[in-house]
């Protein structure tokens, strides 16, 4: 693979639809820990917060800053794009 080919696939604009069934599934995912006050912990399976609260904080945070990053990306272009 050619570089030119590399970076023309890294600049292609996701499908709207890809990105909003990905956020609704973090939201679903984000909602479903803080309802039972755990998290998956790899190699381990699910644990509550009082088990692994590390690991816990950790999804919190993530499935946070994630979804709100890639709403902030689409946003920032669809006002460029105007």
């Amino acid at each position: 693979m050619g570089r030119k080919s590399l970076t023309k696939s890294k600049m292609k604009s996701k499908n709207p639809l890809v990105v909003l069934f990905f956020l609704i599934f973090f939201c679903i995912y984000t909602f479903y820990c803080i309802y039972h006050q755990g998290s998956f912990v790899r190699g381990v399976g699910w644990r509550t917060k009082a088990e692994y609260p590390l690991s816990y904080n950790i999804t919190l945070i993530c499935s946070i800053i994630i979804p709100v990053g890639i709403l902030y990306k689409q946003i920032s272009m669809r006002i460029k794009k105007v």
